[in-house]
């Protein structure tokens, strides 16, 4: 009876007191609304890594009409799309690669249209060759000189005008074709074979030839020239020609450069 007694009352304050803390510690522990719908509870890390792929496959859909009006357009630009830019990895650079190429095709179209009529012209189509040959130009200094090239096509139209006036006067056309042929003359485009050091005009007299004495060096594997071609440049020597000589004289001697001098005709060689 003693047990019984005593254990009963001290039993039971001790139970509501236990029941009371945990009570208390339960409402402590209680999640608010907003943590639990927050994306860091929400999202797993296995979400995340489906939506960055979703993101990805979005983008690479977004970039498949462009490749393809690249490829149509400009096909020269389709392996810049993927050079350096492998491998496709989490991350943008093809995308952005994509987008550089695409403005880029779409600037070099109204370029090579221009070029295009311009090689049509065929006496300017070397202008335009040799702007694509030159590996020394940019992308854009191709496109400017294309335009050029255009607009030198637009004002020769221009200029027909006044030559349909100047071929029905019959007489000015002969002059007027000396001229165009010392001006569409070109001089070397590359490196000579020989590099002229000094040249002397030779007038013989009483009677004789004008001739020219030209000393030139060459390298040691040159060897046997049994020609060269010789032009005269200058403003200032041909302006006092013609206003010597008169303007169609000089035009006349402009026209027939550059001279073709053989070995043991119009020339003589030596060697030393």
């Amino acid at each position: 009876p003693d047990v019984e007694g005593g254990a009963a009352p001290d039993a039971e304050p001790d139970v509501e007191g236990g029941a009371g803390t945990v009570a208390a510690e339960m409402h402590s522990e209680e999640v608010s609304s907003d943590d639990v719908y927050s994306p860091a509870t929400v999202l797993t890390p296995y979400h995340v890594a489906q939506l960055q792929a979703l993101h990805f496959s979005f983008a690479d859909l977004l970039c498949v009409p462009a490749i393809v009006f690249v490829a149509l357009a400009t096909p020269y630009r389709v392996p810049w799309i993927f050079k350096d830019q492998m491998p496709v990895g989490p991350d943008h650079r093809l995308h952005r690669s994509v987008v550089r190429q695409l403005g880029s095709a779409l600037a070099d179209l109204p370029a090579i249209a221009a070029g295009s009529l311009v090689v049509l012209t065929l006496y300017r189509a070397d202008f335009v060759f040799r702007a694509l040959r030159n590996r020394d130009m940019t992308a854009s200094d191709r496109r400017v000189a294309m335009f050029v090239a255009f607009a030198s096509v637009a004002f020769d139209l221009v200029t027909l005008v006044p030559l349909a006036i100047l071929v029905v006067t019959v007489y000015r056309v002969p002059s007027l074709a000396m001229r165009l042929k010392a001006r569409l003359t070109f001089l070397l485009t590359s490196d000579p074979e020989m590099q002229p050091l000094q040249m002397q005009m030779l007038m013989p007299r009483p009677k004789g030839q004008p001739g020219f004495r030209v000393v030139a060096s060459k390298s040691r594997e040159l060897a046997g020239v049994t020609a060269m071609r010789l032009h005269v440049a200058g403003y200032d020597f041909w302006k006092a020609v013609g206003k010597e000589k008169g303007d169609v004289v000089a035009a006349a001697a402009r026209a027939a450069l550059p001279l073709r001098l053989r070995d043991g005709r119009e020339a003589s060689t030596v060697e030393k």
